[in-house]
């Protein structure tokens, strides 16, 4: 590990679709599992017997672990069997994973829809005051769209590339998605135990979140401007 980073009890919350903790790749490692209940308006955050409505929030746990297995992570399941969740939803999770003080969000999705910019951008200026990092997925269609709360310049917002060597780090200067790291042709963990090999931005996303969550570990009093200038100095 580069003498820049460290390893520790990092939080990290994973807003996904749930994670198999049963799954081989998870085994041993303890994680937190959460849902929402209720109609909008009235939201609530419970705790649940983990399971995985899709299977990517399980590749996405799986990569974290393989990647900063010293990191505390929690699974809030908000995505449903086709991927997808409300923006209303979504910004309530966030909300509560800035109440409950992560140091880290791993979000893989993103809304385009103009209306939402000012809901998502009074989230994104309470995460930077209360030091908490958003780590956004971009478009696998086109990472240029402004997506949110990727397009904001606190978030550390990435697309998927094919890099060697996998934990490369590249800098894409002068666009919304700042950063791209290895995403294609990767294993992942499934649901039901199973494994896939997948491509996209998603499957990026943790490679970035591990690598801040050794970062944040080092230098827990940086916010997300000095962590930027340190990624920045690292990227190729």
């Amino acid at each position: 590990m580069p003498p820049e980073l460290a390893t520790g009890a990092v939080r990290v919350l994973l807003l996904d679709s749930g994670v198999e903790p049963g799954h081989p790749d998870l085994a041993g490692w303890p994680v937190p599992t959460f849902g929402i209940q209720g109609g909008a308006g009235d939201w609530r955050v419970a705790a649940e017997p983990g399971r995985d409505t899709f299977g990517h929030g399980t590749a996405i746990a799986g990569l974290l672990r393989s990647l900063e297995p010293t990191l505390r992570l929690t699974s809030l399941r908000i995505l449903g069997q086709d991927l997808r969740a409300g923006t209303g939803l979504v910004r309530f999770a966030l909300a509560w994973a800035l109440d409950q003080g992560f140091d880290l969000v791993n979000c893989s999705f993103g809304s385009a829809s103009p209306q939402d910019l000012p809901h998502f951008k009074r989230l994104v200026d309470r995460a930077f005051c209360r030091n908490t990092w958003i780590v956004a997925a971009s478009s696998n269609v086109d990472p240029a769209q402004e997506e949110y709360p990727g397009a904001f310049p606190s978030v550390f917002t990435v697309t998927s590339a094919d890099l060697e060597p996998h934990d490369a780090l590249v800098r894409r200067s002068g666009q919304l998605t700042e950063f791209a790291a290895h995403g294609v042709a990767v294993r992942v963990a499934w649901k039901d135990g199973g494994y896939r090999i997948l491509t996209g931005s998603s499957f990026a996303a943790p490679r970035l979140t591990a690598l801040l969550a050794g970062l944040r570990a080092a230098h827990p009093g940086w916010n997300a401007c000095e962590a930027k200038a340190w990624l920045y100095r690292r990227c190729r």
